[in-house]
């Protein structure tokens, strides 16, 4: 792990004595954003509240997708079209079947897409740019996307409203803000390694995994597999910690 968490710190003399001086911390917005993707996962796996879990992960997200409109000029919606497509793709270029719910029009994009792959064209997914979202659609889409953080967060309009539990849909938002974070960042943290341990059954990512774990999460149920994962992240960011300590020697 060389993951470095992106804070700033600058030191101060207090104007009240200047015998004396102290630091202060100053977070970047990746920071910030990092600490509350970290946190949220960290409370799913811990099985904590899900209200508390969505207001956290909601907040990380919300901070990523803002700076990759901001700095990189990226519509976030367009991104996780084109991501989930480079995947599809690439796993029915390996042979593995197209998923039932695509129409016509994706199927042909899988099919082209496969294609490229195999031939070199595209390697990653920041090669595949077919999808295009207009501004109105994908504003419509984060109205929407948001209602259940708004929901947690606002109470001047909307006091008498009630949110339906199943709205929160807390792996999907985690797993949307931690695939912004790598985008950014260009690795995962501690947590997001064991996130992804958690909700899926990848061989690409099982065979990093400490071969221990990675052996008692196959068919393990779910209140097991969130305590493994758990586990995991804390181990991951013993190992991180000490890989840091070792480079400062």
């Amino acid at each position: 792990w060389s993951h470095q968490e992106p804070t700033r710190r600058r030191y101060i003399v207090p104007s009240t004595d200047m015998s004396k001086t102290s630091a202060t911390v100053h977070l970047t917005k990746r920071a910030a954003a990092q600490r509350q993707l970290n946190a949220a996962i960290r409370m799913l796996l811990g099985n904590e509240d899900e209200l508390a879990v969505h207001t956290v992960a909601a907040a990380a997200f919300h901070i990523l997708k803002d700076i990759k409109k901001m700095e990189r000029g990226r519509s976030e919606l367009a991104d996780s079209l084109n991501r989930g497509l480079f995947y599809t793709a690439r796993n029915f270029a390996t042979g593995k079947k197209l998923p039932d719910f695509l129409d016509e029009t994706l199927t042909r994009a899988v099919h082209k897409t496969a294609d490229a792959i195999k031939r070199g064209e595209i390697n990653s997914k920041a090669d595949v740019t077919y999808f295009k979202v207009h501004a109105s659609a994908e504003s419509s889409y984060w109205r929407k996307f948001n209602l259940a953080a708004n929901f947690l967060k606002h109470a001047d309009w909307d006091v008498k409203d009630t949110l339906e539990l199943r709205q929160l849909e807390n792996e999907k938002l985690i797993m949307a803000a931690s695939a912004s974070y790598c985008e950014l960042m260009n690795e995962p943290t501690p947590e997001i390694v064991a996130f992804a341990a958690f909700v899926l059954d990848d061989e690409e990512l099982i065979r990093f995994l400490p071969e221990g774990t990675a052996k008692k999460l196959r068919g393990s149920k779910p209140a097991a597999r969130r305590r493994l994962c758990l586990k995991l992240s804390r181990d991951l960011t013993k190992a991180l910690a000490r890989t840091r300590e070792r480079a400062t020697l």
